[in-house]
């Protein structure tokens, strides 16, 4: 199983992507969120080693 970090600063988008991912029923375990590119940062270095971002993020 793998952890996965949503980025993304529509909650909704977010929600949708944890859906897709059930869904799918793919080995991902969704490990966590974030609404902008800086905490998504501070947390993606301390524990996370897949990472799905937003092209255009805001706050990077």
């Amino acid at each position: 199983m793998y952890r996965v970090f949503l980025a993304d600063d529509e909650a909704w988008e977010r929600k949708a992507m944890k859906k897709i991912i059930q869904e799918m029923e793919l080995p991902l375990l969704v490990d966590g969120e974030a609404e902008d590119g800086i905490e998504a940062w501070n947390r993606l270095r301390e524990k996370i080693r897949i990472f799905c971002w937003q092209i255009s993020v805001c706050r990077v």
